[in-house]
């Protein structure tokens, strides 16, 4: 897992561009944390931007429900939906991650530690606990489980197909 330090938006939005070219991707192969110094790189270059707090998204392998509505997963967030997915994915080994070193490994793993399911509320969708409490209990910021949870958002996303005439 490579780090970037916080710099400027352009020399944040250069490193970005500079990786993406490299590894051959495109814009909608990058998705941005919407908070912070997020909002302005996706402005900026035109990445997807990840707002926490939005809707969950339906699940692309469950089928269309009843009358022709999608299958939304009960989840109180896309951030918790995709914490959640992120948990299956571990479970089931599904996951490998190459760390810069001994220290981030150990940072991961005390973040990922930080996860937990929040109680019930009343509609009764599952969440996880706020980024302020994590931010509490580790003394900064999540910011490597919040990216590695965010790769979640690609298996939701709606896949576009092609048709050739």
């Amino acid at each position: 897992m490579k780090e970037i330090k916080k710099g400027t938006l352009n020399n944040t939005a250069t490193m970005i561009e500079a990786s993406r070219s490299r590894l051959g991707c495109g814009k909608s192969d990058v998705v941005i944390d919407s908070d912070g110094m997020g909002v302005g790189i996706s402005d900026f270059v035109g990445y997807k931007g990840f707002v926490n707090n939005s809707r969950p998204l339906a699940d692309p392998l469950k089928p269309i429900g009843d009358n022709n509505k999608e299958n939304i997963e009960q989840y109180d967030m896309l951030k918790s939906q995709c914490y959640f997915r992120l948990a299956d994915r571990i479970n089931k080994n599904g996951l490998y991650l190459e760390c810069e070193s001994e220290q981030q490994e150990e940072l991961i793993k005390e973040e990922l530690g930080q996860v937990k399911i929040k109680k019930l509320d009343s509609d009764m969708k599952k969440g996880v606990i706020s980024k302020d409490k994590v931010k509490a209990i580790i003394g900064r910021s999540p910011d490597f489980s919040d990216t590695i949870m965010m790769r979640e958002y690609f298996e939701l996303k709606p896949k576009k197909l092609l048709a050739w005439a």
